[in-house]
């Protein structure tokens, strides 16, 4: 089910990502890899969670919560997660 859902927005999410600037890309990549971080996965030594949630775009966070990519979490470091829902 879900690769189905994937292929069916597969090119709108790359349209999307295409549009969007350098600094609004970095805010949701940086805000992704928080919620990884937060979720167990075990990331590379190199990535530096207390850095990256120190250095977040204001204005990309809340231009990326008006759109729904986002949402303020005040049990995550930096204050957002990433809004997805999905179920099958």
């Amino acid at each position: 089910m879900k690769d189905i859902f994937y292929s069916k927005v597969e090119e709108t999410l790359t349209n999307i990502w295409k549009a969007w600037d350098k600094e609004r890309q970095s805010t949701f990549i940086s805000v992704a890899l928080i919620h990884i971080d937060k979720l167990g996965v075990k990331l590379p030594k190199t990535v530096d969670i207390k850095s990256i949630s120190e250095t977040l775009s204001h204005s990309s966070l809340i231009e990326l919560e008006r759109y729904g990519f986002l949402r303020k979490d005040d049990e995550m470091r930096g204050g957002w997660r990433v809004l997805y829902t999905f179920t099958d």
